[in-house]
């Protein structure tokens, strides 16, 4: 019996799935697989300090955010799409290749200023609870992440915006540096093609 080889096959580049296989190339699926599942990952590690009643709501809703994001900046490639040559310099282009690092630079500073909302909510839920006569034994940290609930979390909407605001920042630089590189990519394919036309 005759052995057939098949080449394997690709999606189309403009597809969702052609630029998930760009993705893949072009991140490998460990970092995709981080990038855009960092709320979970962090709900397990235990990496930030987290309202136990928080914990499934923010891992769920940035995995989400996060899946929607990405196929929104996908959707919306063609507006990122760098010019090259001697475009190269127009504004757009200069916003969408600062806008990673606009990004990241937002994410580091709202992880900073979730860090900070967790500590002055905790403080606040301690001095709550030595008003009701708990005592101190129990108002450790992790007790109080444990044990508050979420009507009760002092700034909990602020809490769960600027966690979401970390998180989705650094996401969307990812799946941004992603799409802007997969733009060079095609854009360079379909010059080579030209050129050899």
């Amino acid at each position: 019996m005759p052995v057939h080889k098949t080449a394997a096959k690709t999606a189309p580049r403009d597809t969702l799935p052609g630029f998930a296989q760009f993705l893949k190339r072009y991140l490998s699926a460990w970092s995709v697989m981080v990038a855009c599942l960092i709320g979970p990952v962090t709900k397990y590690l235990h990496l930030l300090p987290i309202y136990k009643d928080h914990e499934n709501v923010l891992a769920s809703t940035t995995a989400l955010y996060g899946f929607i994001i990405a196929a929104a900046l996908f959707y919306y490639r063609p507006t990122l799409r760098v010019q090259t040559g001697r475009r190269k310099n127009t504004l757009r282009s200069r916003i969408v290749l600062a806008l990673p690092a606009l990004l990241i630079l937002f994410s580091v500073g709202s992880l900073f200023r979730y860090v900070t909302m967790v500590q002055d909510s905790i403080r606040l839920q301690r001095d709550q609870y030595i008003q009701l006569g708990v005592t101190t034994s129990q108002l450790g940290a992790k007790d109080i992440l444990a044990r508050t609930d979420l009507t009760n979390i002092p700034n909990g909407t602020g809490l769960i915006a600027w966690y979401l605001c970390g998180f989705l920042a650094a996401e969307t630089s990812l799946v941004v540096m992603a799409l802007v590189e997969f733009a060079r990519a095609k854009t360079v394919k379909s010059e080579t093609r030209h050129d050899m036309l």
